[in-house]
């Protein structure tokens, strides 16, 4: 305790000294003020809608039963102060010892349906149907800034024969918005046509492309990060694309694509595991098939009205396959000739890196003579 006190002593004085200055300065001066001026930069508001229901009741429905409405029906109100584009999913069904999966088709009882599956849609307030829903988000509609859509949910139940009979049956419908932001190019409308689709077929997979290894220091092995250090330039593959091929999906605006790969490093890869640093080459020639396969979907889309006439092409669904062992060289000594784990870690690394090289959004002239890529849209 005397420790305590001896410690309190100085840092009394101390502050008794400020205060006596403070009280003790010399009279005569006037008073004095400042101020400092201040601002604040609003951003835009982000999207915001809200509901007029917490609840849809389908009422009493038989197995089998096809479109029918639920009560109340659903206004979605735009509560931000931007337009938004709104976007809706469902779930699976659940009740005691019974559930449903939700299934996005034109199947029916009558032909593929099958048991155990459903189907939830919206509609607008005369019944017009604005989407068959699945697990998945779909665009249901735009909403300008504070205005509002009015939907009825619709259910079609699981066939004769499913769980659930005497039953409460339960699911969700799920509603998403985001602001619509005007891209930084001007989106040219497009044909959906095939000869549209084989032109971006054409720009996406040229008959040969460079594409940069991505650096990953973070990972054990490393790769392309010699030193720690991204490679600056970056390694580079080589793909070779024959036999692309684009074939419409009836009844819809999407393609699915398909072509024959090559693929060789044009550099080797540097790439270290466990502290030990080796180099990585790669061709898809060297042993098995020489070639690997890709596919792709392209589908015609509209921004910012989902539904309008279609000014971009979403590539996704990309996948490629076809890189073996036998295509992976690796060097750097012994050590390195032990490493099986650098094999094993390249080949999906460079499969997903070519898969991202084709990914992503085109723009195109109304042609299409000219294609770009252009900006990920909603």
């Amino acid at each position: 305790m005397q420790r305590s006190r001896a410690r309190r002593g100085p840092v009394v004085a101390v502050l008794g000294s400020i205060l006596g200055l403070a009280l003790g300065a010399t009279p005569g001066f006037g008073a004095d003020s400042g101020g400092v001026d201040a601002q604040v930069t609003v951003s835009p508001a982000a999207a915001c809608i809200e509901l007029s229901t917490a609840s849809v009741n389908f009422g009493t429905l038989a197995l089998g039963a096809e479109n029918q409405a639920g009560a109340p029906g659903i206004t979605i109100t735009n509560c931000g102060d931007a337009d938004a584009s709104l976007m809706a999913s469902g779930s699976n069904a659940t009740g005691q010892a019974a559930s449903w999966s939700l299934v996005d088709s034109a199947a029916t009882c009558a032909d593929t349906l099958g048991t155990d599956n459903y189907h939830l849609a919206l509609a607008d307030t005369l019944g017009a149907p604005i989407a068959t829903l699945s697990t998945e988000n779909k665009a249901v509609g735009t909403l300008t800034a504070a205005g509002s859509l009015d939907q009825v949910a619709r259910i079609s139940t699981a066939c004769p024969g499913s769980s659930g009979a005497g039953k409460v049956m339960s699911m969700s419908i799920n509603y998403v918005a985001t602001t619509i932001v005007a891209p930084p190019i001007v989106l040219e409308p497009l044909t959906a046509d095939q000869a549209t689709a084989d032109s971006a077929a054409a720009y996406l997979l040229p008959s040969s492309r460079n594409v940069d290894v991505a650096a990953n220091c973070a990972s054990n092995p490393t790769v392309a990060c010699a030193g720690g250090v991204p490679g600056n330039p970056p390694p580079q593959v080589q793909v070779q694309a024959t036999n692309v091929v684009t074939t419409q999906v009836p009844g819809t605006t999407t393609w699915n694509g398909s072509a024959t790969l090559q693929a060789a490093t044009l550099q080797s890869i540097p790439m270290t595991y466990n502290g030990i640093s080796c180099t990585v080459t790669v061709d898809s020639a060297t042993s098995g098939s020489p070639t690997l396969s890709g596919t792709y979907q392209e589908s015609f889309l509209s921004y910012p009205t989902p539904g309008g006439q279609p000014n971009y092409v979403a590539i996704g669904s990309v996948s490629i396959t076809g890189l073996d062992s036998g295509d992976v060289q690796i060097g750097g000594g012994f050590s390195c000739s032990l490493a099986s784990t650098l094999v094993t870690f390249i080949i999906p690394q460079l499969e997903n890196q070519i898969s991202a090289y084709i990914e992503g959004n085109l723009c195109g002239d109304p042609g299409p003579a000219v294609w770009m890529a252009c900006p990920a849209l909603p």
